[in-house]
């Protein structure tokens, strides 16, 4: 609980701070006190697989596509960028699943949405296509299923993509948006598929053998269900011709991609958060994990190595040559360049990432999703209203039950601490890479390397004491700072690679160390206990 706390405290003053030191205006803070919310729009139609739009998977039946819309009440703007968020749930149906996600009004989903148009955005949550068989014994069957589930999915985002679109050249524009400034959100399952629809372009990746069943065959039939592009197929749609499946960026949290191999130079660029112990879906690379049953799937690339990889391809240049100092981005740092032995690396080769380290889980298993919580009173309400309409036997209290288990820590406020990290962290990022107005306060050369490079604070969290020593040349002055602003050390004319700072008399609580080097100038964040 002590070190929850202290992530809890480490949300609350990067907050304090972001609004000290960030860029103010649309996009970049929130400056609108409404949202309006169209639910329910049919952006497509295609072949479902699952129950209730047909209840033989073998001979699926056509049904629509839905999404809802939020845009930031009473805004005249006509050219805003759009945010589409794919959510997360296993691709199957919310609590068929187990759980209690799974749908595009999950309460993390909604509030996200809700605060990228309070900034000005649109957002639209998006519901895609389910059905795989995670129970199967054979695991070839598990494997084919679930990559069958994953590719329907990347159809549907681009149907999306395309639908909006198309809404904009034949029906006046009716949602405001700038159709060359589309972002993929997706979040678990929906970021394997922001994964996928980024880097999967080409049909020979999937001919590799973890792609294939025991007869060589792959796994995906395009004569069946269609070509990458969403064109084609005995069992597919291609809704809105005409339109492109283009998009400028995407925003991932906890997924992963089918194979290393899908990257290349020309993706754009990403950003991404992970819990570094994510026991379904790998940080780095590993193997995905069937959730009812911790059965292998298939082996992955997590965020870890995706951020990285393409970092090194250059399709995160224009996030490499800014130097984002927001406490966020410093936090980002800290964390990459920490003595944790799966991080231990350098900031600037992961720009884009930020790794959540949680405290120990007091459940079964290490957390996943810190951002996520629900009602328990509205899943019970929610899952009684299907028993009725199915004739199925879910129990809404057990599967609350079930999900509690692993988010034990679950509530409101504390998954609003991690959003606030999340778009403090994404949306600087988006709009540099999105150009949107103000984005050139944040383009200028580093003078060095990211702040974290250029010194190291140990040990952090902090009781006692803690030093600050220089990676490279000597320390000349330093600054802590608390949430109020006010500075509570300070020293200068130092001249020395290394100096320790006592903390007695401060607070336990989030600090801003400011400091100058030989090198260059910078800051971190510290924590005291």
């Amino acid at each position: 609980m002590k070190k929850l706390l202290h992530t809890i405290l480490l949300s609350i003053g990067l907050l304090a701070f972001q609004q000290g030191f960030a860029q103010t205006g649309r996009y970049f803070e929130e400056i609108f006190n409404s949202v309006n919310v169209e639910s329910n729009v049919v952006y497509g139609t295609n072949f479902h697989f699952i129950p209730p739009i047909t209840t033989n998977p073998s001979n699926p039946q056509q049904g629509p596509l839905l999404l809802d819309v939020y845009t930031p009440g009473g805004d005249a703007e006509t050219s805003r960028p759009l945010v589409i968020y794919l959510h997360d749930g296993s691709f199957l149906p919310q609590y068929f699943n187990g759980t209690t996600s799974g749908s595009r009004t999950d309460s993390q989903i909604v509030e996200i949405c809700n605060r990228f148009a309070r900034r000005g955005f649109v957002a639209s949550s998006m519901s895609y296509r389910l059905g795989w068989d995670p129970l199967n014994t054979s695991a070839d069957a598990r494997r084919s299923t679930l990559l069958n589930a994953v590719y329907r999915a990347i159809h549907d985002a681009q149907t999306a993509v395309r639908f909006f679109k198309k809404s904009v050249v034949e029906s006046g524009n009716p949602y405001g948006i700038d159709t060359s400034r589309i972002v993929l959100f997706g979040q678990g399952s929906g970021g394997f598929v922001t994964y996928a629809y980024n880097s999967l372009d080409r049909i020979e990746e999937l001919q590799l053998e973890k792609f294939l069943d025991n007869s060589g065959n792959m796994f995906i039939n395009t004569a069946l269900v269609g070509n990458i592009d969403g064109t084609g197929g005995i069992v597919n749609n291609y809704n809105h011709a005409g339109y492109s499946n283009d998009i400028s960026m995407i925003v991932n949290l906890s997924g992963a991609i089918g194979d290393s191999s899908w990257l290349e130079a020309g993706d754009k660029p990403v950003v991404a958060f992970h819990t570094i112990d994510n026991a379904a879906v790998p940080f780095d690379d590993g193997i995905v994990f069937v959730p009812t049953t911790g059965e292998a799937v298939v082996p992955v690339s997590g965020s870890k190595y995706v951020i990285g990889e393409s970092n090194a391809l250059g399709n995160q240049d224009d996030l490499q040559l800014t130097p984002f100092s927001d406490p966020f981005s410093e936090a980002a740092n800290q964390h990459l360049a920490s003595n944790n032995p799966v991080l231990n690396i350098n900031p600037d080769d992961y720009e884009g990432l930020f790794p959540f380290l949680l405290p120990p889980s007091s459940g079964p298993a290490p957390e996943n999703a810190p951002e996520i919580w629900w009602d328990s009173a509205t899943v019970v309400n929610n899952v009684a209203a299907i028993n009725a309409a199915t004739g199925s036997s879910l129990n809404g209290t057990q599967i609350h039950l079930n999900s509690l288990l692993f988010h034990p820590e679950m509530s409101a406020e504390r998954g609003r601490i991690y959003i606030d990290t999340i778009m403090g962290f994404s949306v600087p990022r988006i709009i540099r890479v999105l150009e949107l107005p103000g984005f050139e306060s944040l383009v200028h050369v580093k003078n060095y390397n990211s702040p974290s490079v250029l010194v190291r604070i140990f040990p952090n969290p902090a009781s006692q004491m803690f030093s600050i020593a220089a990676s490279k040349g000597t320390i000349i002055s330093y600054q802590v700072i608390d949430i109020t602003g006010k500075t509570v050390r300070t020293q200068n004319g130092i001249k020395q690679s290394m100096v320790t700072v006592t903390t007695e008399g401060l607070a336990a609580g989030m600090y801003l160390v400011r400091f100058e080097t030989t090198e260059g100038t910078g800051s971190a964040n510290l924590i005291l206990e």
